[in-house]
């Protein structure tokens, strides 16, 4: 090569095809970089080049020779030029000679030889081939012409293959569709009859995405696993007040799992797994279980027993707090000379007979009179405040001590164990650990007042609670994150495999 220099050459990515009428010229952008040879531009300027498409990559005969540029100037910045080849005042290109796939660029500076090795021209100078179809219909020449022309048949291409890779075709309400794939598997619909409907498929012609418009449901997007199931439904919902947008989140096909409907009401509205919602998220939404029965328990095996007379389960989702209600009507016998006392209470162990911060404290002093045919009867009403460091099944009792007396026919009668959970701590709780003796009580006109309690308490503010509501929640979120990130490598394993399959990028 003369003059101490070299030639980079590029060939720009889109080729510029310039349809519209016959007469207008067809184009290819091309462009490149001259450098000498320590890899340095050429200095600015005017520099000659010439181009010359072949039809073998060596060969210099003239019958391999297809279009030649003659001689060109360009202009150089820091080296670089572009070029429109096929525009005047070179010959101009014609669309015909891409009918042949097999097509080279050769390039010479000024009066240099042609470089080596020739540049194979691909993919887009071939759309100026598709400019003129066997189905076109035309008056004077074999192009398409901007005006006038009309397709009463489908056009079809097959790029670099025997198998059709894209066309256009009437569909069966005579609209026109457009189908995108390669090497004769169709990738991508665009739909224009009837509704209009876009379809994306893999590699394997199912799975992908639809996005269709409906005159009944509005737009829909659906999306699909590889095995071609429905798992994501999004429709914007039909016309009216009552019609509303639809998410359905699916496992399976159409089985949905998460649904939220803006034109439902009430539980209908929104849809999710069991169990799918945490405190955290809940935020300040409570939960109930209750036990209760109009049969009477009886203390028959009378006093200085500890009875359990029901218990209650319940499921919290998260860390919180639970309020534990125990009550009914005792119907006590009482023999005079002896005391009649009983204690109720809840716990979350059965058959205890240590007092706790809310217990319900019946005393019939040892003055009153007899009421061996009649009971007195008594109602009771006693709650308690559980801390919870954990979700899962919780389980509460209902016990009562009956401490002293001389019947074996009293009883508990309605009774009733109910537990609440709260999430959400809005102010300070106090918490009293079980007391030996004593406890709050109704003396029934007895002078003496109970023992004191002989207490532990626990003072949680609402800090601290957040600060358990946090680190519960950060849990939770590092549990996501893991599960999110092992999701994302399966695809990824997935992505490689298809990538592999198909011989992308080679």
């Amino acid at each position: 090569m003369k003059g101490g220099f070299i030639f980079t050459a590029l060939l720009a990515t889109t080729m510029l095809v310039v349809s519209g009428l016959a007469e207008t010229p067809r184009l290819i952008s091309y462009q490149g970089r001259l450098t000498d040879t320590s890899g340095e531009p050429l200095p600015d300027g005017a520099k000659s080049l010439r181009f010359i498409i072949w039809n073998d990559p060596a060969a210099v005969a003239p019958a391999n020779e297809l279009w030649n540029s003659g001689p060109v100037t360009v202009t150089t910045t820091d080296g670089l030029f572009s070029i429109n080849l096929g525009q005047s005042p070179m010959t101009a290109l014609d669309p015909a000679m891409f009918t042949d796939t097999l097509l080279w660029l050769g390039i010479s500076v000024g009066a240099d030889p042609e470089i080596s090795p020739r540049t194979r021209l691909i993919s887009a100078p071939y759309s100026l081939s598709a400019l003129y179809a066997d189905s076109a219909r035309v008056t004077t020449d074999r192009y398409v012409n901007e005006t006038g022309d009309t397709m009463t048949y489908g056009l079809f291409w097959a790029l670099g293959s025997s198998a059709v890779d894209a066309y256009i075709k009437e569909g069966t309400s005579g609209g026109a569709n457009l189908y995108l794939g390669t090497n004769g598997r169709t990738g991508a619909f665009l739909i224009g009859d009837n509704s209009g409907k876009l379809i994306l498929r893999d590699q394997n012609g199912i799975g992908g995405a639809e996005i269709e418009a409906s005159s009944v449901a509005g737009g829909r997007l659906h999306l699909f696993a590889p095995d071609n199931s429905t798992r994501v439904s999004i429709s914007a919902g039909e016309n009216g007040d009552d019609g509303g947008s639809i998410l359905s989140l699916n496992k399976g096909e159409y089985t949905a799992v998460m649904t939220l409907d803006a034109g439902g009401s009430g539980d209908a509205a929104v849809q999710f797994p069991t169990g799918a919602i945490s405190s955290g998220e809940m935020k300040d939404e409570a939960g109930l279980s209750s036990t209760e029965s109009s049969t009477a328990f009886v203390f028959s095996s009378g006093s200085g027993t500890t009875y359990t007379v029901d218990s209650v389960s319940i499921t919290i989702p998260a860390a919180g707090y639970v309020i534990v209600e125990v009550g009914g009507y005792l119907n006590a016998f009482h023999t005079n000379g002896t005391t009649t006392q009983f204690y109720v209470k809840s716990d979350k162990t059965a058959g205890t007979s240590t007092t706790s911060p809310g217990v319900h404290v019946v005393r019939i002093p040892s003055a009153w009179p007899s009421t061996s045919t009649v009971a007195a009867g008594y109602p009771i009403h006693a709650s308690r405040l559980y801390s919870e460091t954990s979700s899962g099944s919780k389980k509460y009792y209902l016990n009562i001590y009956y401490s002293s007396g001389e019947s074996t026919s009293c009883n508990l009668a309605y009774r009733f164990i109910r537990a609440t959970y709260y999430p959400t701590l809005y102010g300070t709780a106090t918490l009293v650990a079980n007391a030996e003796v004593g406890g709050p009580s109704v003396m029934m006109g007895d002078p003496s007042p109970a023992a004191s309690p002989v207490t532990t308490t626990e003072v949680i503010t609402m800090e601290e609670h957040n600060a358990r509501v946090e680190a519960a929640l950060a849990e939770q979120r590092e549990a996501l994150e893991a599960r999110m990130k092992a999701l994302e490598d399966r695809m990824q394993q997935i992505d490689d495999r298809r990538e592999t399959d198909a011989g992308f990028g080679q």
